[in-house]
């Protein structure tokens, strides 16, 4: 009888183990980047270079960000630029990103610093293909405060 109970739980280990190793998260980038302490300038431009793909596939592509109370509108407009290389395709998407709902509260996840993550177009690239990402707000004011930190992630869909 306990041999058996033994090999109920072996079996169930090895399916544990087959099951969360075949469950991958497919993320092939997660990068930060910080902005400066005094404010995010209209015209300070975020650059990520994620690596050459692996392989062919559609990739998904979200813009994270972090705010803190510091940040003085409900939204941002975001504009992200993806030049894909070496084909030389250029892939672009202006973001309206609400940030603050009508009632003053947070929309993001966090306490002090909050959490946003807004999807872009997917993309398809070919093995070998590399992205390079510009990211930068389009907002009215010049010096814009309470931005912490801009990040791109992308999954191989």
């Amino acid at each position: 009888m306990k041999e058996t109970t033994n090999r109920h739980h072996i079996a169930a280990l090895f399916i544990t183990a087959a099951v969360c190793l075949s469950c991958q998260n497919n993320i092939v980038y997660d990068h930060y980047e910080s902005t400066p302490l005094a404010g995010w300038a209209r015209n300070d431009t975020i650059t990520f270079a994620v690596p050459a793909a692996a392989e062919s596939s559609n990739y998904s592509t979200s813009l994270g960000m972090r705010i803190n109370s510091a940040f003085p509108f409900m939204s941002i407009t975001m504009i992200v630029e993806r030049n894909i290389f070496p084909r030389h395709i250029t892939v672009s998407d202006t973001l309206n990103c609400p940030l603050i709902d009508k009632k003053g509260k947070p929309m993001g996840q966090g306490l002090n610093f909050f959490q946003y993550t807004f999807p872009l177009k997917d993309v398809p690239l070919s093995e070998g293909d590399s992205i390079f990402v510009r990211v930068r707000h389009d907002m009215r004011m010049e010096m814009l405060p309470g931005v912490a930190d801009i990040g791109i992630e992308m999954r191989k869909k």
